[in-house]
Parts: structure tokens; sequence; C-alpha cells
């Protein structure tokens, strides 16, 4: 008889010691969430202990939501032995001898703020634009165009050196690009892009002929192929391009033929608008090459000329 009453024992410690574990905490509010296990019961009022080595306090139980129960931890003074996961005690003293400061009922509402509060909380996205990589479709408008290249012009024994400057109209271009796209890191890709640029004046300025313009009829086709870098930070980003050049000219003038566009260096900075729009403001400078050419006993041999101009790009991702 004796015996059966030592197991009887034994079994309703080992049911107490393992009645429920601690789920979370707030020690600066003396508040913890505690989940029974199955089958366990406890009314508001009652205890739990929580046992580390030698130690040992007391946990009050303060509302009860089916098996959640949120307990005061004012009795508790060495907060260290309280860790998330801990096995707690059903206490097995009258709560009126261990009775404890409770926080008064009007607190309650408090207490389930805090127990949302504590809830996951989905993790907040820094801006509109999540994509790491992506391919475009770019649609550009292309403002100011012009090239400006000097040059000598040879008639017998005269010389005199001049400028020549080509302006285009403003115009649209198109083109693909494929790039990474991470936030605060560098970012690589590469793009194509294809401009119709037409002749719109032409003006020639010399120290001693002085300065002459007209109009101009035909066009310079420009195809790019580039690197696309690009320096991200959130929402804003520093885009670099270098690239290469083919063109072709349709014109009546034997010089203005010659011309042919080469390396391409631009930069400007962009916006990541959507997940799915990007808009870009670039300055752009390309190398233009003419050859030497003669007509009417004159010859004119050019030096290295550009071809600026500022873009307003629309990037589609997807």
């Amino acid at each position: 008889m004796k015996l059966l009453s030592l197991m009887y024992m034994i079994f309703v410690t080992q049911t107490v010691a393992n009645a429920a574990n601690i789920k979370q905490l707030l020690n600066d509010q003396d508040l913890a969430i505690i989940q029974l296990k199955n089958g366990e019961k406890i009314e508001v009022g009652e205890n739990f202990i929580v046992s580390e080595n030698k130690n040992q306090c007391l946990l009050e139980a303060l509302s009860i939501d089916k098996r959640i129960v949120t307990v005061s931890s004012k009795a508790c003074s060495d907060k260290s032995i309280l860790t998330i996961g801990k096995t707690v005690e059903k206490s097995l003293f009258d709560p009126k001898l261990t009775q404890t400061e409770t926080l008064p009922q009007a607190a309650e509402p408090t207490i389930e703020k805090e127990k949302a509060t504590v809830a996951p909380i989905p993790e907040a996205k820094d801006g509109p634009a999540v994509k790491e990589s992506y391919g475009a479709f770019v649609m550009g408008y292309m403002l100011a165009p012009k090239i400006l290249l000097n040059g000598t012009a040879y008639a017998g024994t005269s010389s005199e050196r001049g400028t020549f400057e080509y302006k285009f109209s403003n115009t649209l271009t198109f083109g693909f690009e494929a790039s990474q796209f991470r936030r605060n890191s560098w970012n690589n890709g590469v793009f194509f892009h294809y401009a119709a640029l037409k002749f719109d004046t032409v003006t020639i300025s010399g120290p001693v002929s002085g300065t002459s313009s007209g109009t101009m009829t035909g066009g310079m086709t420009i195809l790019t192929l580039a690197y696309a870098g690009k320096y991200r930070w959130e929402t804003a980003y520093f885009p670099l391009n270098i690239g290469f050049l083919s063109s072709t000219v349709d014109s009546t003038g034997s010089f203005t033929r010659t011309m042919a566009a080469k390396v391409l260096v631009s930069y400007g900075l962009g916006f990541a608008m959507t997940e799915t729009f990007n808009l870009e403001f670039i300055t752009a400078a390309s190398t233009v090459t003419s050859s030497t050419t003669s007509s009417s006993g004159t010859t004119i041999v050019p030096e290295l000329g550009y071809l600026t101009n500022i873009q307003l790009n629309a990037k589609f991702l997807f």
C-alpha cells in the first residue's frame, strides 16, 4: 500500500513538473506568456513555479485564453532563470499563502495589447522596388543631340582652322537592357539601343571666314552595345554606361558622310519608381571620327569630335 502511494506521488510530481512551457517574455513589464500542455488546467490567481539550480520563483496567472496563460513575474527577482521554452511547474501551494501583488483588472486590456505587440510582425519593405535582377524594354527621349568637331581647311598654300557643329532634332530611342539590381551594391548589366537622328542645322565657324549656318537634310542612325553598370542604394541608383557604337549617315555632303560614332560614355541618376518601372536622367557623350575629304580644291582635315546629348529613359522591367 505504501508502495502504491509512493508511485502515485511520483506520478503526480512528474505531471506537475511538466505542466507548461514559457513561450514569450516581457521582463521589463514583468509579464510572460505560458502555454499549457494538453489536459492541464489552471485558474486566474493560481501560480506556476520556475526552478533553476537552487533558485525558484512564482509566476501568477493573470488571464487565460484556452491553453495560453498570461502570468505576472513580479515575484521573480532573478529573471535570468526565465527563458523561452523553459518548463514550469504548477504550484501545489495554496494561492492565499503565496499571494503576490497582481495587476488591477482594469489593466487587462494593456496586457492583451502587450500580447499583440510581441506577436510576429511581417518584415517591412524598404521601398516599392524589390527586384535584384531584371530584363527591361527601354524607351528614351534624346534631347539636344549635336556633333561638335574641329578641323582645318586647306586651299593651296592657305589654311584655316574652324569648328563644325551639327545639330539634330530631338528624337525617341528604343532598346533592351538586362542587369543585376541589388540594393547597396554595384550591379552589372548590358544594354542595346537604337536611335535614328535627323539633321537640323549646321554651323561652320572660322577665325577668318567668320560664321555661316544653314539647314540640312538626312540623318544619322546609331546602334549602341554597352556595359550597363549601376550602384543602387534603396530606390535611387547611379548608372554608368560604357560601350561601342555603329553608325551610318544619310547625307549628300562628302565630309558629313564620313562621320562615324565610335565610343560612348554616359552617366546620370535613376529611380526605381515601382517594382516594374525605372526612370533615368542621363547625360551622354560619344566620340566621332571623320575622314579627310577634298572638294573643289579644298581639303578638310578633321580632328576627333563628340556627339553629346541628354536623355530621359523609361525602363519597363520584367
